[in-house]
């Protein structure tokens, strides 16, 4: 599926922009004149986007792109500039998160926020063992890796990147305090289909809180998620025409939106 162009910064957006949920309710009116109401169980999110000084280049891809989804008619997959695209960020024990078979988890765990949602990932084996979550993301994208990390004993912890079986590592000193690590990555996969985690050493006791991962160079405020994380795989424009302004020789502004329809459980 195509996928909406990064910027040559590695971001996708520029601010401002705004980001809304559309909801809507089913209302039925009876012979006897009263009214039932229930809320429709689809949903609608919509994000309004801004550009300016946009270089011949960036300009042109983005019309190229707008051009052959023609308008409104065709989908692609959209990663949404303000939230984590990774799935139950604080739930390590989702089906989401795939795990090599001699980890063992404890949730409930102190994290660096004064609450409880960390967890303890222990590797009782002899070798590295791994926690990984698939994203139907964009291989060709620049992402952001992060994650807060601490273990009483001091160690080499790997964070991890797989794009088209191709690993991207970056391994961390780990102390006993509380430490946002931050991976920056730039793909080159031809293909759909990212992964990222963590590879933990054999024997070590390691306690995780609040793995993220955005489209963009440098790593933002931790946004906790749960069912739903931040990759559209069916959005669309929301109109047929993409506006633009010259803003100076070589240089163009534009303003549009994207939409994608959801259904609530």
């Amino acid at each position: 599926m195509s996928s909406f162009p990064q910027l040559s910064t590695g971001a996708l957006s520029q601010y401002p922009l705004t980001r809304a949920i559309v909801t809507r309710t089913v209302s039925n009116s009876l012979e006897d004149g009263s009214t039932i109401r229930l809320a429709d169980s689809v949903y609608q999110i919509r994000w309004d986007l801004s550009y300016s000084g946009l270089s011949q280049s960036e300009w042109s891809a983005l019309l190229a792109f707008f051009t052959a989804q023609q308008g409104q008619l065709k989908t692609f997959t959209f990663a949404d500039p303000t939230e984590n695209l990774l799935s139950w960020s604080e739930d390590l024990s989702q089906t989401v998160w795939v795990k090599d078979p001699l980890l063992q988890l404890r949730p409930g765990i102190a994290d660096p926020l004064q609450k409880i949602a960390a967890s303890r990932v222990t590797n009782t084996a002899q070798t590295a063992q791994s926690v990984m979550q698939q994203l139907p993301a964009p291989g060709s994208y620049r992402y952001c890796f992060s994650v807060y990390l601490r273990s009483s004993q001091a160690c080499a912890v790997t964070l991890r990147c797989v794009a088209n079986n191709l690993e991207h590592d970056r391994q961390n000193l780990i102390g006993s305090q509380w430490t946002r690590y931050v991976f920056s990555v730039a793909l080159s996969s031809p293909t759909d289909g990212v992964a990222f985690g963590l590879l933990v050493p054999p024997g070590i006791a390691l306690d995780v809180y609040g793995m993220q991962v955005e489209a963009q160079p440098a790593a933002g405020a931790y946004k906790k998620t749960s069912g739903q994380g931040g990759v559209y795989p069916r959005s669309r424009f929301a109109q047929d025409v993409l506006p633009a302004s010259v803003d100076a020789p070589g240089f163009y502004s534009t303003r549009f939106s994207i939409v994608t329809s959801l259904i609530s459980t």
